[in-house]
C-alpha cells in the first residue's frame, strides 16, 4: 500500500489487527532463525520475514497518517511469546517441528483476519480488503510451503 488513506474506524481496525499479525510473526521467526537446523527451511522463514516486515510498516504508515497508535502485543505476552517460543525450540529444535510452530502461529493470524473481513464484510474500504485478502492468501500460502518440512 503506497499512499496512506484517511481511514474509517472498522479499516483502522483491520490494519490495526494486520500490524499485530504482521509483528506477532516477525517475532515469532527472529526467535526461531537462530535455532533453525535446515537452510532451506530458514531461507523460507527468511523470506516470510521480509514480507511480514513489508505488511507492518505499511500497515505503520496507515496508522500514523490517521493519527492512530498501534496495538502492540503487552510486554508481558511479547515475552511469553519469545519465551515459548525458545522453550518449544530447545525441547524439539527438529526442523519438523519448528515448521509445525509456524504453521500453528500463521493460521491463528489466518483466522483472526479471516474472521474480520467476514465481519466487516461489505464495509470496508476496497484497498484495506483487497490488502487484507492478500495478506491472507500469502499467509495461506506460507502454510502450504512449510508443509513439506513437517
Amino acid at each position: 500500500m503506497e499512499n496512506a488513506l484517511k481511514l474509517s474506524n472498522i479499516d483502522l481496525e483491520l490494519i490495526k489487527e494486520l500490524h499485530v499479525t504482521a509483528e506477532t510473526g516477525k517475532t515469532s521467526i527472529v526467535e526461531l532463525l537462530d535455532d533453525c537446523p535446515d537452510q532451506t527451511f530458514k531461507a523460507e522463514l527468511v523470506r516470510q520475514l521480509d514480507y511480514y516486515k513489508i505488511i507492518a510498516n505499511d500497515a505503520r504508515i496507515q496508522l500514523d497518517a490517521n493519527d492512530e497508535q498501534p496495538d502492540r502485543m503487552k510486554k508481558a505476552a511479547q515475552f511469553f511469546q519469545k519465551g515459548m517460543i525458545k522453550m518449544n525450540s530447545m525441547i524439539n529444535g527438529k526442523t519438523s517441528h519448528l515448521a509445525e510452530m509456524m504453521i500453528n502461529g500463521t493460521n491463528m493470524g489466518v483466522i483472526t483476519l479471516t474472521k474480520l473481513l467476514n465481519k466487516y464484510e461489505g464495509e470496508l474500504s476496497p484497498e484495506i480488503e483487497r490488502l487484507a485478502k492478500e495478506v491472507v492468501g500469502t499467509m495461506s500460502g506460507y502454510v502450504e510451503n512449510l508443509k513439506i518440512y513437517l
